[in-house]
């Protein structure tokens, strides 16, 4: 089992409902960068915070998926006791969701990748400048392989 450690290259920023020249070749290197680890079966720390979410939606907490789906979620120090799997994404979970901010033009996403396996570590989103309460950052860490 290999522990990776959080990286911080392979950062994208997209501000003003203006997507960066580039964003959608970094996704894709990123995707293609965690595709070639073939980790079919992974666990990671996740965190979403600068939200408008459910204690029990946002962790921290330990995301275990094989198979391509979450099989278990494991709360984290700090974290709800009362986690739900359904609603923890998996990394290919995240990759569509920066797919779909880049798609629709959010007003901020910006995206850190690790340099190594690929897998998004910070995202910050705010879809909409005049929308109130629709901000979040998920953070990635500690992701295990194997």
């Amino acid at each position: 089992m290999r522990v990776l450690g959080v990286g911080v290259a392979l950062n994208a920023c997209f501000i003003g409902e203006i997507v960066e020249p580039g964003a959608e070749d970094r996704l894709e290197h990123a995707r293609e960068l965690w595709a070639a680890s073939q980790a079919g079966a992974y666990r990671f720390d996740y965190h979403l915070s600068n939200c408008e979410c459910l204690p029990a939606d946002a962790g921290p907490a330990r995301v275990v998926v094989a198979g391509g789906r979450v099989v278990s979620v494991l709360p984290l120090p700090g974290g709800s006791a009362e986690v739900t799997d359904g609603t923890f994404p998996t990394i290919e979970d995240l990759f569509a969701l920066i797919a779909g901010g880049i798609a629709e033009g959010y007003h901020v996403l910006d995206v850190t990748y690790d340099p190594t396996l690929g897998y998004p570590t910070r995202i910050e989103i705010d879809q909409d400048v005049a929308t109130v309460d629709d901000e979040s950052l998920h953070t990635v860490s500690n992701v295990e392989t194997g």
